[in-house]
Protein backbone atom coordinates (compact mmCIF):
# COMPACT_ATOMS: atom_id res chain seq x y z
CA UNK A 1 0.00 0.00 0.00
CA UNK A 2 1.26 3.44 -0.93
CA UNK A 3 -0.23 6.64 0.46
CA UNK A 4 0.35 9.94 -1.30
CA UNK A 5 -0.17 13.34 0.29
CA UNK A 6 -1.58 15.90 -2.15
CA UNK A 7 -0.54 19.33 -0.88
CA UNK A 8 -2.52 21.42 -3.35
CA UNK A 9 -6.05 22.72 -2.84
CA UNK A 10 -6.79 21.99 -6.50
CA UNK A 11 -7.63 18.49 -7.74
CA UNK A 12 -5.17 16.77 -10.03
CA UNK A 13 -3.39 13.66 -11.28
CA UNK A 14 0.24 12.60 -10.80
CA UNK A 15 2.40 9.65 -11.86
CA UNK A 16 4.90 7.79 -9.70
CA UNK A 17 7.47 6.07 -11.92
CA UNK A 18 10.00 3.37 -11.06
CA UNK A 19 13.07 3.81 -13.26
CA UNK A 20 16.43 2.16 -13.79
CA UNK A 21 19.62 4.15 -13.24
CA UNK A 22 19.64 4.65 -17.00
CA UNK A 23 16.22 6.30 -16.91
CA UNK A 24 14.20 3.42 -18.35
CA UNK A 25 10.70 3.28 -16.85
CA UNK A 26 10.01 -0.13 -15.31
CA UNK A 27 6.55 0.62 -13.97
CA UNK A 28 4.31 3.56 -13.17
CA UNK A 29 1.35 4.25 -10.91
CA UNK A 30 -1.12 7.04 -11.61
CA UNK A 31 -2.60 8.76 -8.56
CA UNK A 32 -5.67 10.97 -8.64
CA UNK A 33 -7.42 13.02 -6.02
CA UNK A 34 -10.94 11.96 -5.07
CA UNK A 35 -13.87 14.12 -6.09
CA UNK A 36 -16.40 11.57 -4.87
CA UNK A 37 -17.16 9.32 -1.91
CA UNK A 38 -19.19 6.09 -1.91
CA UNK A 39 -20.91 4.66 1.16
CA UNK A 40 -22.08 1.01 1.05
CA UNK A 41 -24.37 -0.03 3.91
CA UNK A 42 -24.94 -3.72 4.59
CA UNK A 43 -28.01 -5.42 6.02
CA UNK A 44 -28.75 -6.56 9.55
CA UNK A 45 -26.05 -8.94 10.78
CA UNK A 46 -23.78 -8.37 7.77
CA UNK A 47 -20.27 -7.39 8.74
CA UNK A 48 -17.40 -6.16 6.63
CA UNK A 49 -14.53 -8.61 6.23
CA UNK A 50 -11.31 -9.30 4.37
CA UNK A 51 -11.76 -11.05 2.06
CA UNK A 52 -15.27 -9.86 1.24
CA UNK A 53 -18.00 -12.41 2.01
CA UNK A 54 -19.44 -13.37 -1.38
CA UNK A 55 -22.89 -13.64 0.25
CA UNK A 56 -22.87 -9.95 1.21
CA UNK A 57 -23.74 -8.47 -2.18
CA UNK A 58 -23.66 -4.84 -1.06
CA UNK A 59 -20.07 -5.18 0.08
CA UNK A 60 -19.17 -7.09 -3.10
CA UNK A 61 -20.34 -4.05 -5.09
CA UNK A 62 -18.51 -1.66 -2.77
CA UNK A 63 -15.25 -3.55 -3.15
CA UNK A 64 -15.67 -3.72 -6.94
CA UNK A 65 -16.01 0.07 -7.00
CA UNK A 66 -12.94 0.42 -4.77
CA UNK A 67 -11.00 -1.70 -7.28
CA UNK A 68 -12.08 0.73 -10.03
CA UNK A 69 -10.57 3.68 -8.20
CA UNK A 70 -13.50 4.93 -6.13
CA UNK A 71 -13.12 6.07 -2.54
CA UNK A 72 -15.59 3.43 -1.35
CA UNK A 73 -16.37 2.75 2.31
CA UNK A 74 -18.12 -0.40 3.56
CA UNK A 75 -20.14 0.09 6.74
CA UNK A 76 -22.45 -1.73 9.12
CA UNK A 77 -25.81 -0.02 8.68
CA UNK A 78 -26.07 0.68 12.41
CA UNK A 79 -23.27 3.23 12.06
CA UNK A 80 -26.09 5.42 10.76
CA UNK A 81 -28.58 6.24 13.52
CA UNK A 82 -32.29 6.83 12.94
CA UNK A 83 -31.68 10.57 12.55
CA UNK A 84 -28.83 10.00 10.07
CA UNK A 85 -26.02 10.93 12.45
CA UNK A 86 -23.05 8.74 13.32
CA UNK A 87 -19.65 7.77 11.98
CA UNK A 88 -20.85 7.38 8.37
CA UNK A 89 -22.26 10.90 8.33
CA UNK A 90 -19.05 12.20 9.93
CA UNK A 91 -16.94 10.45 7.26
CA UNK A 92 -18.89 12.10 4.44
CA UNK A 93 -18.80 15.54 6.07
CA UNK A 94 -15.05 15.27 6.65
CA UNK A 95 -14.48 14.37 2.98
CA UNK A 96 -16.52 17.36 1.82
CA UNK A 97 -15.04 19.79 4.33
CA UNK A 98 -11.37 18.79 4.16
CA UNK A 99 -10.70 16.85 0.94
CA UNK A 100 -12.60 18.77 -1.72
CA UNK A 101 -15.14 16.00 -2.28
CA UNK A 102 -18.35 17.27 -3.86
CA UNK A 103 -20.09 14.10 -5.07
CA UNK A 104 -21.73 11.48 -2.85
CA UNK A 105 -23.19 8.04 -3.57
CA UNK A 106 -25.00 5.89 -1.00
CA UNK A 107 -26.50 2.43 -1.38
CA UNK A 108 -27.75 -0.21 1.01
CA UNK A 109 -29.58 -3.50 1.46
CA UNK A 110 -32.41 -4.27 3.91
CA UNK A 111 -31.88 -2.08 7.02
CA UNK A 112 -28.98 -0.59 5.06
CA UNK A 113 -31.57 0.73 2.62
CA UNK A 114 -33.39 2.43 5.47
CA UNK A 115 -30.08 3.87 6.63
CA UNK A 116 -29.42 5.09 3.09
CA UNK A 117 -32.53 7.25 3.36
CA UNK A 118 -31.63 8.46 6.87
CA UNK A 119 -28.10 9.44 5.83
CA UNK A 120 -29.23 11.22 2.66
CA UNK A 121 -31.94 13.02 4.59
CA UNK A 122 -29.51 14.36 7.19
CA UNK A 123 -26.93 15.39 4.59
CA UNK A 124 -29.59 17.24 2.62
CA UNK A 125 -31.05 18.94 5.70
CA UNK A 126 -27.64 20.14 6.90
CA UNK A 127 -26.01 20.95 3.56
CA UNK A 128 -25.82 24.68 4.32
CA UNK A 129 -23.38 23.98 7.14
CA UNK A 130 -21.49 21.19 5.38
CA UNK A 131 -20.38 22.71 2.10
CA UNK A 132 -20.95 22.30 -1.62
CA UNK A 133 -21.91 18.76 -2.67
CA UNK A 134 -24.45 16.74 -4.61
CA UNK A 135 -25.90 13.32 -3.82
CA UNK A 136 -25.39 11.92 -7.31
CA UNK A 137 -26.61 8.34 -6.81
CA UNK A 138 -28.51 6.23 -4.30
CA UNK A 139 -29.81 2.67 -4.36
CA UNK A 140 -32.10 0.41 -2.32
CA UNK A 141 -32.08 -3.37 -2.36
CA UNK A 142 -35.22 -4.60 -0.55
CA UNK A 143 -35.03 -1.55 1.69
CA UNK A 144 -36.43 -1.79 5.22
CA UNK A 145 -36.60 1.12 7.67
CA UNK A 146 -33.87 1.14 10.31
CA UNK A 147 -35.36 2.87 13.33
CA UNK A 148 -34.38 -0.24 15.32
CA UNK A 149 -32.90 -3.71 14.81
CA UNK A 150 -36.43 -5.15 14.68
CA UNK A 151 -37.93 -2.58 12.31
CA UNK A 152 -39.82 -4.35 9.49
CA UNK A 153 -41.45 -1.35 7.78
CA UNK A 154 -40.84 -0.95 4.06
CA UNK A 155 -38.62 1.99 3.13
CA UNK A 156 -40.30 3.42 0.05
CA UNK A 157 -39.33 7.09 0.34
CA UNK A 158 -36.97 8.37 -2.33
CA UNK A 159 -33.77 9.74 -0.73
CA UNK A 160 -33.92 13.56 -0.68
CA UNK A 161 -32.06 15.42 -3.46
CA UNK A 162 -30.57 12.31 -5.06
CA UNK A 163 -29.79 12.72 -8.74
CA UNK A 164 -30.47 9.08 -9.62
CA UNK A 165 -32.09 6.37 -7.51
CA UNK A 166 -32.05 2.62 -8.23
CA UNK A 167 -34.50 0.26 -6.53
CA UNK A 168 -34.76 -3.53 -6.40
CA UNK A 169 -37.21 -5.41 -4.21
CA UNK A 170 -39.22 -8.62 -3.79
CA UNK A 171 -42.68 -9.19 -2.33
CA UNK A 172 -42.15 -12.44 -0.38
CA UNK A 173 -44.47 -14.06 2.15
CA UNK A 174 -44.58 -14.51 5.91
CA UNK A 175 -43.25 -18.04 5.60
CA UNK A 176 -40.39 -17.10 3.25
CA UNK A 177 -38.93 -14.02 4.91
CA UNK A 178 -41.22 -12.79 7.70
CA UNK A 179 -42.60 -9.97 5.51
CA UNK A 180 -39.17 -8.37 5.21
CA UNK A 181 -39.83 -6.69 1.88
CA UNK A 182 -38.92 -3.54 0.05
CA UNK A 183 -41.37 -1.89 -2.30
CA UNK A 184 -41.83 0.46 -5.24
CA UNK A 185 -40.22 3.90 -4.95
CA UNK A 186 -41.42 6.78 -7.13
CA UNK A 187 -38.99 8.02 -9.79
CA UNK A 188 -36.55 5.12 -9.55
CA UNK A 189 -34.68 3.01 -12.07
CA UNK A 190 -35.63 0.69 -13.63
CA UNK A 191 -38.45 3.15 -14.38
CA UNK A 192 -40.84 4.08 -13.06
CA UNK A 193 -40.61 2.68 -9.50
CA UNK A 194 -37.80 0.12 -9.55
CA UNK A 195 -37.89 -3.62 -10.19
CA UNK A 196 -39.73 -6.36 -8.33
CA UNK A 197 -37.20 -9.08 -9.13
CA UNK A 198 -39.82 -11.79 -8.65
CA UNK A 199 -41.36 -10.66 -11.94
CA UNK A 200 -38.20 -11.75 -13.79
CA UNK A 201 -37.12 -15.21 -14.86
CA UNK A 202 -33.88 -14.98 -12.87
CA UNK A 203 -35.52 -13.63 -9.69
CA UNK A 204 -38.68 -15.73 -9.51
CA UNK A 205 -39.20 -17.05 -5.98
CA UNK A 206 -36.52 -14.75 -4.58
CA UNK A 207 -36.53 -14.05 -0.83
CA UNK A 208 -35.29 -11.10 1.21
CA UNK A 209 -32.22 -13.05 2.25
CA UNK A 210 -30.83 -13.61 -1.23
CA UNK A 211 -31.92 -10.62 -3.33
CA UNK A 212 -28.67 -8.72 -2.71
CA UNK A 213 -26.60 -11.58 -4.12
CA UNK A 214 -28.03 -11.71 -7.66
CA UNK A 215 -25.39 -10.65 -10.16
CA UNK A 216 -28.11 -8.82 -12.11
CA UNK A 217 -28.82 -6.61 -9.09
CA UNK A 218 -25.16 -6.05 -8.24
CA UNK A 219 -24.20 -5.23 -11.82
CA UNK A 220 -27.10 -2.78 -12.18
CA UNK A 221 -26.01 -0.82 -9.11
CA UNK A 222 -22.35 -0.80 -10.10
CA UNK A 223 -22.85 0.20 -13.74
CA UNK A 224 -25.36 2.95 -12.98
CA UNK A 225 -23.24 4.42 -10.20
CA UNK A 226 -20.21 4.49 -12.50
CA UNK A 227 -22.32 6.12 -15.21
CA UNK A 228 -23.63 8.76 -12.81
CA UNK A 229 -20.43 9.69 -10.98
CA UNK A 230 -16.70 9.61 -11.71
CA UNK A 231 -14.24 8.89 -8.87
Amino acid sequence: TIYVEWDSAAHGVADLELETVGGVTLDAITFHTFRAIVMALGGEGQETSVPIDANNGTFVVGFALYAQGYDAFLYDEDNVTADGSGSVFDEVVDAISHRGVDRVAIFGYSHGGGSTYDLADRLDAQRAGIGNFEIEFTSYVDAVGNNSDIDTAQETRRPPSTGLHANHYQHGTLFEDFFLDGGPVTNSIPAPTGLDVETTAWGAGCTHFEIDDFVQVRSFIESNLVGAMAP
